[in-house]
């Protein structure tokens, strides 16, 4: 019985510290989402200046090369005056100025997959405190909440990767809820026995 209740001290002291790592990240998720949102909007807002920035840079010598060679959702766009868009006032900006609006976009996008691991961050510091609470860590909620978190993780990484990560997320879901379900048993059987 005493190493049980050890094993549940470890068990919370892990849940504890995971809460911890968890908090820390989604903070440094917030600073991030932050500085994103409002580094695209300055940028969008910058509109022609931005891009007479860039020339200047260009003709004084600077790399800028390194920012002309941008890659989006694995598209090149070295030119992004070629690009061609049925909104008006998107095109307008696209025609007079577009590498403010152009980077600007892209990193408004970058923000939103920040946003993502927010709510990813979120939902894993409130399992590992929900964990941390309970009598032990085979209860049915925390079962789902175990279960949810790694399918929202999935989901997320899936977006930022491709289709191996949420196959390979997939089963490895499955494989997890499938322990904590047999644990359950377990320990369902373990107090019958007390």
């Amino acid at each position: 019985m005493n190493e049980l209740n050890e094993k549940l001290a470890n068990v919370k002291k892990s849940a504890r510290t995971g809460r911890k790592v968890s908090t820390a990240l989604l903070i440094i998720c917030i600073v991030a989402f932050v500085l994103t949102v409002v580094a695209g909007s300055v940028i969008l807002g910058m509109g022609k200046r931005f891009d007479d920035a860039l020339d200047k840079a260009e003709e004084k010598g600077e790399s800028v090369s390194a920012v002309m060679d941008a890659e989006f959702l694995s598209v090149s766009v070295e030119d992004f005056s070629k690009i061609d868009t049925d909104v008006p006032f998107l095109q307008k900006a696209l025609d007079e100025h577009p590498m403010s609006t152009a980077f600007g976009i892209y990193i408004l996008c970058v923000s939103v997959e920040v946003l993502l691991l927010c709510i990813v961050f979120t939902v894993v510091r409130d399992t590992f405190a929900l964990i941390e609470n309970e009598d032990n860590p085979f209860t049915t909620k925390v079962i789902k909440k175990v279960t949810v978190v790694m399918i929202v993780g999935t989901i997320c990484i899936g977006l930022m990767v491709g289709g191996a990560a949420v196959i390979y997320g997939a089963i490895l879901t499955w494989l997890v809820r499938t322990i904590l379900e047999y644990g359950k048993v377990l320990q369902t059987q373990a107090d019958e026995t007390l």
